[in-house]
């Protein structure tokens, strides 16, 4: 069983124990069986809803690119998100990370620090957006364990090195995932990317296009499956957005 089922799974047991229901596991460790004691049911709670780390990471990662800092101030640093162990990889590349009230990110260096393997099975879904940061690095940056993702919105993993290849990136790709290369800022294409209703690659290549020298978006709705106003928050943080 995965680090990340086991996680979805303890989130979701913390979930009913908040609404008033008491689960039982034979095999704590692995929650191979799970069993559900709750002759009352649930019952109401107050509940606040966090904001989405995944989404957050997009525009913390916008500050790692530019050289510059982003703070989100109603993202929760003690969040049992695993999007929040993207925090953990953009320390490891030379940004500061200041947890308090919200998560702050500030860029110390450019370019970012890579040359490492990293295991992406607990936070895949930032696999698109690490394999932007990798191309301002000092060294190649290998993703792994990442062959379920070729089974998300797209063939992210096959999506993911050709869109970097239309921008004259070289990312070699692998059965369980990618190394991307850096490449200069200044070689990097101004190309058109159809992120094939992907939202992820979508906001990914946005990034890119800002932190270089533009890139068009092909069908940019395909963002609102999880943040339908991205464009308007990149617009405010002062990336030129031409519809």
């Amino acid at each position: 069983m995965s680090w990340i089922r086991k996680t979805f799974r303890f989130r979701n047991i913390g979930l009913m124990r908040r609404f008033g229901v008491e689960t039982r596991s034979s095999h704590a460790e692995n929650l191979q069986t799970v069993s559900v004691d709750s002759p009352i049911g649930y019952r109401p709670a107050d509940l606040d809803i966090e904001a989405d780390a995944n989404t957050a990471m997009y525009f913390l990662a916008l500050a790692a690119l530019t050289g510059g800092a982003t703070t989100i101030a109603n993202l929760d640093p003690a969040s049992a998100q695993p999007g929040l162990r993207f925090l953990d990889v953009l320390s490891r590349m030379g940004c500061d990370i200041i947890r308090s009230d919200g998560v702050a990110v500030r860029s110390r260096r450019l370019p970012l620090r890579g040359g490492f393997s990293i295991d992406m099975r607990a936070m895949s879904e930032m696999a698109p957006t690490l394999g932007v940061l990798a191309v301002f690095a000092d060294g190649p940056v290998a993703m792994t364990n990442l062959a379920h993702i070729r089974g998300h919105e797209s063939d992210r993993l096959a999506a993911l090195a050709s869109l970097l290849a239309k921008t004259g990136i070289v990312a070699e790709e692998a059965p369980d995932g990618i190394i991307v290369h850096p490449l200069a800022r200044e070689r990097i294409l101004n190309a058109t990317i159809d992120p094939l209703d992907d939202h992820r690659l979508a906001m990914s290549f946005s990034l890119l296009g800002a932190a270089a020298n533009g890139m068009t978006i092909l069908n940019p709705r395909c963002t609102g499956k999880t943040c339908p106003g991205f464009f308007q928050l990149l617009g405010a943080l002062g990336v030129e957005i031409s519809p």
